[in-house]
């Protein structure tokens, strides 16, 4: 153990810091959670009951997704630029610990929440995808930018062959897409090397 982490350790966390951040691994657990859903049921009466609950009270849990998409997409880009910042300031980093502070300030939430979105728009269920459509219109994002999210999760995975586990998670939830005209996620095409 390092000292460094002896004093970090020791450092007194106000309740508002504790709070806010058990509230934010609450929400990272559930989108995991609610992403290997999909990826596990993917047909029959199961996959329609989880998908009617994203319906109920007028689609309320696909604008909590569009919600949390929208706050970790504000994060990861902000991280973007510091980091764009930080080469211009002539500090060297790698691609790698790039990616890696990126996963840090939410892209793996991000991309599991783009994943979610994903399984919605291909269940063809039309007030589901008007839904998506008009919140993404609201926040000024489009569907590109969810695709772009998936690109670089299938690019990841297919560059680190060691996380099975994680790629089969992930492969059974973009094996739908390859239908996905819309999202056009057909090129998001992950095998399980």
């Amino acid at each position: 153990m390092s000292k460094f982490y002896v004093f970090a350790c020791q450092i007194p966390l106000s309740k508002k810091n504790k709070k806010k951040r058990y509230k934010e691994e609450l929400e990272e657990r559930l989108i995991s959670l609610i992403a290997s859903l999909f990826a596990g049921i993917l047909r029959g009466s199961r996959r329609e009951r989880l998908l009617s609950k994203f319906v109920e009270n007028e689609c309320e849990k696909i604008d909590r997704i569009m919600e949390l998409y929208v706050r970790y997409s504000d994060r990861v880009k902000a991280e973007t630029e510091r980091l764009n910042q930080l080469e211009l300031d002539d500090l060297e980093i790698d691609e790698e610990e790039k990616y890696n502070r990126k996963l840090d300030s939410g892209l793996y939430t991000l991309q599991l929440i783009a994943v979610i979105l994903g399984h919605l728009w291909t269940s063809e269920h039309s007030r589901m995808r008007a839904r998506i459509e008009l919140l993404l219109k609201q926040h000024k994002l489009t569907k590109k930018d969810v695709k772009d999210i998936l690109q670089v999760l299938a690019s990841q995975l297919n560059s680190d062959k060691s996380t099975v586990v994680y790629s089969f998670m992930i492969t059974a939830g973009c094996g739908a897409f390859a239908k996905a005209d819309c999202f056009e996620l057909a090129s998001i095409a992950i095998e399980i090397k």
